[in-house]
C-alpha cells in the first residue's frame, strides 16, 4: 500500500463506531524499515470539537480548563487494521500524546524522506523519493517509489536493494540503474518523421 494512499485515512475507533480524525502524518524508523507511529488530526472529530468548544466556554467564564490537543499519535502496535478507506483501533484509548514514541533522530518522517535524492553505489542517480511502499498487515517497508522527474515512468526500488538511508541521499545497488534504464526504454515512444511518412505515401500512390 503506496504512503500516499494512507495520508489522509479516516481513523475509526471499532467498539465505538465512530471517526476519531484522519491520519497525517507517518512515521518510519530511523533506518526506514517500518512504520513506527501515525500522527492523526483529530480536527474533524466531533468529540474534540466539543472539548474545544467547552474549554472555550470556561476560559471565557475564569475557570481552568486544559484545551485538548488536535494531534494525536497511534502507535503502530495499536493498529488493529489498514484498510483502502479506514484505519481502525479498537477504541480511543489507543490514541496517545506521542511521549514515548522517541527523540527527533530516531524517528523518519516519510513527508522529509520523500525529498530525498536516489543514487547507485556506482555513484548514478536514480530520482528522487515520491512514496513509500508498506504491506498494510506488518506495516513494514517492502519498497521505494523514485521519480526521475523527466516525465518516466517511476521506478519501484525494493527494500532489500536499499543499501543505506543517510539524512541527504538514499544509495541503493547498482542493478536498480540498470532496470530503471530498461524501464525507461520500454515507456518511451517511437518517433516517425514525417518526411518519411510523406515519401510511403507518395510512392505507394497510384
Amino acid at each position: 500500500m503506496d504512503t500516499k494512499q494512507i495520508v489522509g485515512l479516516t481513523v475509526l475507533a471499532i467498539s465505538e463506531g465512530r471517526r476519531l480524525g484522519a491520519i497525517d502524518r507517518v512515521y518510519l524508523d530511523a533506518g526506514a524499515e517500518h512504520v513506527v507511529a501515525f500522527a492523526v488530526d483529530r480536527s474533524g472529530d466531533p468529540s474534540f470539537i466539543r472539548q474545544a468548544k467547552n474549554a472555550i466556554t470556561d476560559a471565557f467564564a475564569g475557570h481552568e480548563s486544559s484545551a485538548p490537543t488536535d494531534r494525536c499519535v497511534i502507535h503502530a502496535s495499536d493498529v488493529h487494521a489498514v484498510g483502502p478507506d479506514a484505519l481502525t483501533i479498537d477504541d480511543a484509548s489507543k490514541m496517545r500524546d506521542g511521549q514515548g514514541l522517541g527523540s527527533a533522530g530516531e524517528l523518519l518522517e516519510i513527508g522529509d524522506l520523500t525529498k530525498r535524492r536516489v543514487v547507485t553505489e556506482g555513484g548514478t542517480a536514480i530520482g528522487q523519493v515520491s512514496s513509500v511502499v508498506l504491506d498494510p498487515r506488518s506495516l513494514a517497508v517492502t519498497a521505494f517509489v523514485v521519480s526521475s522527474g523527466r516525465f518516466e515512468s517511476d521506478t519501484e526500488v525494493a527494500s532489500h536493494q536499499v543499501s543505506t538511508v543517510g539524512p541527504k541521499l538514499i544509495v541503493v545497488a547498482d542493478e536498480v540503474a540498470v532496470s530503471s534504464d530498461a524501464a525507461a526504454m520500454s515507456c518511451r515512444p517511437r518517433v516517425i518523421r514525417v518526411e518519411a511518412l510523406e515519401r510511403h505515401g507518395a510512392s505507394s500512390s497510384p
